[in-house]
Formats: structure tokens, sequence, C-alpha cells
């Protein structure tokens, strides 16, 4: 599905030019990379007030400030009876079974309406996971959040994360700096590396551009999932280009397309960079990649013959417009999304013996492959080195390589699949 990065957004790429309550926790937040959102684990402390409103998503008012519903504090419930619902929640969130994990929240917060930690860890669930996207029900669960514990650092964070993603930068910004302060943010540089992004992107809709690419840069040094480099590396493009720094536009936007070719906003932004370079015929190569990325997105879960036969014929033109490099890692990725992994080993290989050697992004593709055939020793082998060429690849990532195994093979033991993680991870 197309994240909000790979919709160029009016505010974003058109900038005008000329104490804690008693049922909050002191365990520390953490950030999964693999999934793309951050939860609070352990809270699990005794209750605190009243019933949660419906949600609603805030209507923008002049200047970015949201007109919100009122709310009052939820009437808290049976905490003891809500902790299960939340532990199921935490073991959904880790297993990647996102819709599962959404329903287990929905039930603690039944049993227990102020139960904080729910709050707040659905809250980032619904922020960040594209299956179940929902700025205005994730709001509301942040504003909840608020009410019980006003100094929730992590109920903060979250709700100027989200209200960044609505455009609303007035009421956002002072919450998101307030967030850069935040010791426990100090210890979570992925979680960080968002909160400068959304700052860089505030500061960038504003026209201050120095400030926009200093936090990009910040955001890029912190950034450890590859997933979310590719949309600082296209953030600081397209600063360089507003800055007529053209080079250095098309050096960041190129970067950013190697690390992930399939993100229709790189394309975009290139196509700006190109044609303002005077390379027209470069810029409408890139118009047209720009294209077929997009229209793939719109139609990737449309399961009609007419959608299967389009999504054919875009892909066949995909792979005659990208560099054979490019065209060849995509179709790893589509081969292993199809469970076909010996021919995406096969492919791994023939990669491997043209550029003469691994990359981070090969050996994980090569681990995948090898978890899905059940070769569980050489999967290991392939994500160790994996790490060992690219330290800041995140333990997370583990987990993608372990669903491999566990999407082909129905018997794997959670157990062993556990034990794994960490083995892999160290």
């Amino acid at each position: 599905m197309m994240s909000g990065e790979d919709c160029p957004r009016p505010h974003e790429t058109d900038r005008a030019r000329g104490g804690r309550s008693p049922r909050s926790s002191g365990a520390p937040a953490f950030f999964s990379a693999t999934l793309g959102f951050a939860f609070l684990a352990g809270c699990d402390a005794e209750p605190s007030t009243a019933e949660p409103s419906a949600a609603a998503t805030p209507a923008p008012l002049p200047g970015g400030v949201s007109a919100d519903p009122p709310l009052q504090p939820p009437t808290p419930g049976d905490f003891q009876k809500a902790a299960p619902h939340v532990e199921a929640a935490r073991g959904f969130v880790l297993a990647r079974r996102v819709e599962e994990a959404a329903a287990a929240y929905e039930e603690a917060l039944q049993v227990d309406p102020a139960h904080q930690a729910a709050l707040v860890e659905y809250g980032f669930l619904l922020h960040e996971s594209s299956e179940i996207h929902s700025l205005g029900r994730a709001l509301e669960c942040f504003r909840l959040a608020r009410l019980l514990d006003p100094e929730s650092e992590a109920a903060k964070c979250g709700e100027g994360l989200v209200r960044h993603g609505m455009g609303n930068h007035q009421v956002a910004m002072p919450l998101l700096t307030e967030a850069l302060e935040s010791p426990s943010l100090a210890q979570q540089p992925e979680r960080l590396a968002e909160v400068h992004r959304a700052l860089g992107r505030i500061a960038f809709a504003r026209g201050d551009l120095e400030v926009s690419q200093a936090h990009a840069e910040k955001a890029l040094d912190l950034g450890i999932d590859p997933r979310r480099t590719t949309v600082f590396l296209a953030d600081l493009g397209e600063i360089a280009f507003e800055q007529d720094q053209l080079p250095e536009a098309k050096q960041h936007l190129e970067q950013a397309i190697e690390k992930d070719p399939e993100r229709p906003r790189s394309h975009y932004l290139l196509v700006r960079v190109l044609g303002a370079m005077g390379d027209q015929e470069g810029a409408a190569k890139q118009r047209r990649i720009h294209g077929i990325l997009q229209e793939l997105h719109q139609i990737q879960r449309s399961t009609t013959e007419a959608a299967k036969r389009r999504k054919v014929e875009l892909k066949r033109q995909l792979a005659a417009e990208m560099p054979h490099r490019k065209a060849r890692r995509q179709l790893i990725r589509e081969q292993l999304q199809s469970g076909d992994y010996e021919r995406a080993l096969r492919e791994v290989a023939a990669e491997r013996k043209g550029q003469k050697g691994f990359d981070a992004e090969l050996l994980y593709l090569m681990a995948r492959a090898k978890a899905g055939l059940g070769d569980l020793e050489g999967a290991g082998q392939a994500a160790r080195s994996m790490r060992r060429v690219n330290p800041k690849v995140p333990a997370e990532v583990i987990r993608d390589i372990l669903d491999e195994w566990r999407k082909a093979d129905s018997g794997a033991d959670p157990a062993t699949y556990q034990r794994l993680f960490e083995e892999w991870s160290r």
C-alpha cells in the first residue's frame, strides 16, 4: 500500500516561495522497525475517570490549528482483566499480525477504557501501520492518554506525530519540540528520527530550508530501518532542489531510489530535478516510472482478472524502464512475496555474481529465501552477515526473515521462532 511519503502533499512539496498518573508505566518505549510503529512495553501498574468519545478527525482551522471534539477522561474499568488482552496485542504486534493486535487492543479498552498503556500503544499502531491506518482514532487514543497523564512523554510524542500527519502544524510543533528534549526518546533512535523528520517537514512547509535540512540530516543519521532511510534521503533531495543545489538533489534522490526503487515520491521529485537541470530525456523516463508505480500502487490489492493482467503489463514496463540491478531486486521481492523461494535464491546468486559480492540488502533477500526453503542454518548465516556488513540494520528486521519460514511452514514452532530471533539478533 502506498504510504504517506509516496503521495506528495501540497504542504510538503510546494512550499510558499518568495508527575505520571498511577496507571502509566515507567517502562521504556521501543520502536519496531519492521512493522513501522512504536508501542510501550510492560505498562502493568494499577488504576486512575467518564467516557471516551467516538473517534473523530479534527477539522483543520486556518493556520493548521485543529478544532477537536471535547473529550472527558475515560472511566476506569477492570485493569487486571484488561491485562491479558494487552499482552495478547503485544504478541500480535511482534508477530506482525496487525489486525489481530488492533482487535486485542480494542478488547482491552472495552474492559478498561482508562488503560494508559493500551491507549498509547494502540495509538502508535493506528498511526504507523498501513493495514489499519487511522489518524482520527489514533489522535483520540493519544488525547485520552494525555487526559489520564498530562505529562506522558509517549502520548505527547504520538499526538505530535499524528497532528503533523493531519497537517496541523501549529499544534504538532510544540509537542514534537518538547519530545526532542525527552530523555526516554533519546534512547529510541528510530522514533527520534521520525520526530526530526516531522519537524523538518513542518519547517519545509514554512520555507525555513536550513532548519528543515538540519532535521532531515539528523533523521538520516539516526535512521536504522532502510525503508525509512529512503524517505529521509528523498526529503534531503527535495530540500536541495528548493535551494537550487541541483547536483546534490539529484544525488540524494538517486540514493533514495537505489535503496527503494518502488517509492513513487522519489521518482516524482527526480522528474523535477532533472527537468531543472535540462535533462528532459531523463525527466521523461522518471515521469514514466512514476506513472507506472502510481498505477501499481492503486491496483495492487485488486484481485480482478483485469487488474491481474494490468499488473503483469505494468511490471513488464517497469522492468524495461529501470536499470537492471534495480529491476532484478524488485523481481526477487516479488518472488519472495509469491513464495517462489528457489527462483528468488537463483536470482540472488545471479545478482551477487553481477556485482561481485554482497551488500546488506542482498544478504537480507538471501536470508528470506533460505528461510522460506526451510534452510534455517543458511538463513541465520546470511542474517548475521547482513548485520556485520551494516551494523545499523535493526534486529527487528530479523522478523522479516523468520516470517518467511513461518509463511512456508505451517508447523513453525513459536518457541523456535523466538529462540532464533534472539540468536540471530546478537
